[in-house]
């Protein structure tokens, strides 16, 4: 299955060679920097390790986005409760920030889970710090319902710290695909 944006086209599922480009950006503090898991998978050893890593969302959903003909990220959809369910992204392929490809995939994939799953509020978790991402999840219709203080451990200006996690959701009638 695949679902078509402007830009992207997302793939359903993880590929073999998907969980290369994972494990390699799993890898990399630059793109993980902000990411909650991120001190777990910086550890990582080998694709085995990412494939249990992966596999530990027993109900998650993947996406591979592709741009340009190639991988550069993912989108995911777990934690399934009821009507809601939880959205995460990666954009591995650092020359592809900043370009929109972030807010297409956000707006596919939570447009998916609302019109083919059926659920009715879709929330995420994003570092405070990432200023960037959390400006784009708004201009996808996502609102803040909570903050948590110190709630993760990211790597900022050449360190470990605790930060916040702010934590957002969209209602599916509230939100508008374009």
């Amino acid at each position: 299955m695949k679902l078509h944006g402007n830009k992207v086209y997302l793939s359903k599922g993880i590929s073999e060679a998907g969980y290369h480009n994972l494990f390699r950006w799993f890898l990399d503090v630059e793109v993980m920097k902000n990411i909650g898991f991120a001190k777990r998978s910086l550890g990582f050893k080998n694709i085995a390790e990412t494939k249990s890593f992966v596999s530990e969302l027993e109900d998650g959903i993947f996406f591979e986005i592709y741009c340009d003909g190639n991988m550069i990220g993912y989108t995911s959809l777990s934690d399934f409760k009821e009507d809601s369910c939880e959205f995460g992204i990666i954009i591995g392929e650092k020359h592809y920030w900043s370009r929109g490809i972030g807010k297409e995939a956000t707006l596919l994939t939570t447009n998916y889970a609302f019109e083919e799953l059926g659920v009715k509020r879709v929330i995420l978790s994003v570092c405070k710090l990432h200023g960037l991402a959390i400006r784009v999840y708004e201009s996808c219709g996502f609102r803040v319902y909570d903050i948590r203080k110190n709630a993760r451990e990211v790597f900022c200006n050449g360190d470990w710290v605790f930060a916040d996690t702010v934590k957002m959701e969209v209602l599916k009638n509230n939100f508008t695909l374009g």
